[in-house]
């Protein structure tokens, strides 16, 4: 499959950037809330949900951002961490 001009990888590449630095952020806040819930013994099933919703787009973000930047082919990355 051909690239896409460069500029206009460049800039989805920016834009999924930017959604990987939203996403991790609010990965985080859900993991935390969940965690403050788990410790209060108040488990919180909308967060659990939520957090693996976040977790799975994150996740698509990574690929989407590895297939510009690799192609199709990926490196195989998830970068969850």
């Amino acid at each position: 499959m051909a690239k896409p001009p460069v500029q206009r990888r460049r800039q989805a590449l920016a834009a999924i950037e930017a959604e990987i630095v939203k996403f991790v952020l609010v990965r985080g806040r859900y993991g935390g809330q969940l965690e403050a819930c788990r410790n209060a013994q108040r488990p919180d099933r909308r967060l659990e949900v939520l957090l693996r919703l976040a977790e799975f787009r994150l996740a698509q973000f990574y690929r989407s951002r590895d297939v510009l930047l690799h192609g199709d082919e990926g490196d195989g990355r998830t970068d969850l961490a």
